[in-house]
């Protein structure tokens, strides 16, 4: 995957000498080890599933013996927290995962973060990471979720949601993500596509996991989402699957940091090196997820962050106009 242009200028300095260059000696790294094992605990806090957090600070403990604690929220909601942590002097997170990078170029700009330098950073591509230390962990596709019992055969592309008279979920604009995701399917697949969308019939709010519960209790048939968002479901028994599209498919980035002044710096960084090997990034790219290790070809990153404020104001007008309602709060 190329990065993004505006990426880019902020890697200037190169990310070779980031993570490729002189990483920590066996003898060093057992000194985070024993450091981390001494503090005996880690904090993470992140914007995906809770189940997610759970499978790998579980993990974790029983590789280290070193119990986790994870706050999830969304990445806007963890970035204001953190950063407001940071301004009172108290971060209380040892490793931040969220949608970025940019948001996590700011909180660099307010506290010292670890440059990897653990045994699994030698090998990581240079294309994702920064020089401040935050690296991609994942990139997470836009699928298209259904229930199964309202939705047959299983849809395999964009075309598959429209012209069948289904009720889809319609996520509204409510996040820089979903402006950007909006924007750059209106490029691919024309407004059209989302005029039949609203044609068919269409169920909206803020909040996408409500609208994916929806589909697995029968209220809505099919949305775009994505994959950890059915999974918890899917596993409970609900009706409920996805399937990514056969053609272009956009994704959003998920990035780590440890902090080193966070309460349990070592544990930290420990953490992070642990998400960064084939354990960790098994753990963090289920459900959908696509790991930047071994992969030839990344879902596009649908760089959320190059969203201007006339961007989100276009879009909001025309998302209104479309779907006939005001975007709700």
């Amino acid at each position: 995957m190329k990065v993004p242009r505006m990426l880019k200028s902020l890697l200037v300095g190169g990310i070779v000498s980031a993570l490729g260059g002189v990483g920590a000696s066996a003898d060093e790294w057992q000194d985070v080890v024993d450091a981390a094992k001494a503090e005996g605990k880690v904090v993470l806090y992140l914007a995906k599933s809770n189940a997610q957090a759970e499978a790998l600070l579980k993990a974790f403990e029983a590789e280290y013996g070193i119990t986790g604690e994870w706050l999830r929220g969304s990445a806007r909601a963890q970035t204001s927290r953190l950063m407001g942590e940071l301004q009172a002097g108290a971060p209380q997170a040892d490793v931040f995962y969220t949608a970025g990078p940019i948001s996590h170029s700011r909180i660099a700009e307010q506290t010292p973060v670890w440059v990897p330098s653990g045994p699994n950073a030698a090998n990581w591509p240079e294309d994702f990471a920064f020089p401040h230390g935050s690296v991609q962990m994942t990139a997470d596709p836009v699928v298209i979720i259904y229930n199964t019992d309202a939705v047959q055969p299983a849809p395999s592309k964009y075309e598959d949601m429209i012209g069948k008279g289904y009720i889809t979920a319609v996520g509204s604009p409510a996040s820089v993500f979903r402006t950007a995701y909006y924007l750059r399917t209106r490029e691919f697949l024309g407004d059209g596509f989302w005029e039949s969308i609203a044609a068919d019939g269409i169920v909206t709010g803020p909040s996408v996991n409500a609208l994916v519960q929806g589909i697995a209790a029968g209220e809505s048939d099919i949305a775009l989402a994505f994959g950890w968002q059915a999974a918890g479901l899917k596993r409970d028994g609900a009706p409920i699957d996805w399937a990514t599209p056969d053609s272009k498919v956009w994704a959003l980035t998920q990035w780590a940091m440890a902090l080193e002044g966070g309460p349990n710096p070592n544990a930290g960084k420990l953490l992070l090196d642990y998400m960064m090997g084939p354990e960790g990034q098994a753990i963090l790219n289920t459900d959908g997820g696509v790991s930047v290790i071994g992969t030839d070809e990344l879902p596009i990153n649908v760089n959320e962050e190059a969203v201007t404020a006339q961007d989100a104001i276009n879009l909001t007008r025309w998302w209104e106009k479309t779907f006939q309602q005001a975007i709700p709060q």
